[in-house]
């Protein structure tokens, strides 16, 4: 469990990078993988086309994650 201002933060860093080709995740379409590190797996493939900081893209990812558990802001 990360603290929501992190949360809030990476939510912030997937609408500012990741929406030029993806809409805002639903708390639904990420628990379609099939588990938590496959997320994580393309997720860090992703953030890579768009350059992010490591610490930014450790922020949309644990955003995600939250969103996949329904603790996302």
């Amino acid at each position: 469990s990360w603290p929501q201002q992190y949360l809030a933060q990476g939510k912030g860093k997937f609408q500012s990078s990741c929406s030029i080709c993806h809409a805002l995740p639903t708390a639904e379409r990420t628990k379609a993988f099939a588990s938590d590190g496959d997320l994580v797996q393309i997720t860090i493939t992703m953030v890579g086309f768009v350059r992010l900081s490591d610490e930014d893209a450790a922020g949309v990812v644990r955003y995600l994650l939250a969103l996949r558990h329904d603790t996302a802001p």
